[in-house]
């Protein structure tokens, strides 16, 4: 019975990580007039049991589903139509990276970090191909 017990909390403890991660939440654009972006206004990340999240950039309707096991799950956006994928990767308690693939070839890295406290997820996305990146904040909804 001690086995079954101790068992059940660590299940437990498992299936609450992806849930309580700082960065899943509904995240809205916080303004900033000096940086030029086509960011959506709304970011959702969801967790999706203890091993995944789902990604939805609002306005675009751009998702992403994936278990954290490094394979490419289907990726879906109508503005963006063919073969496209993305691998979810854990960057620690606050973060998590999506690599974009379209037929096979990664096109973009995106990285998500929650702050500290919570309140602010930072937005980094860049090309696979260039150096240069963009920087955007959200707020937690």
């Amino acid at each position: 019975m001690r086995a079954f017990v101790v068992a059940m909390v660590l299940v437990g403890a498992r299936v609450g990580w992806a849930a309580d991660a700082a960065y899943v939440g509904t995240w809205s654009l916080k303004q900033n007039p000096s940086v030029a972006s086509d960011a959506p206004a709304t970011l959702t990340i969801t967790a999706k049991g203890s091993d995944g999240v789902t990604v939805t950039f609002v306005e675009d309707r751009r998702t992403c589903t994936a278990k954290f096991d490094g394979k490419d799950h289907p990726a879906t956006s109508p503005k963006e139509p063919g073969d496209w994928t993305c691998v979810v990767a854990k960057k620690g308690p606050t973060a998590i990276e999506v690599r974009w693939k379209k037929d096979g070839q990664i096109m973009a890295i995106s990285t998500f970090k929650a702050s500290t406290d919570r309140r602010t997820l930072t937005y980094v996305i860049g090309s696979y191909t260039s150096v240069e990146t963009t920087t955007v904040v959200y707020d937690r909804k």
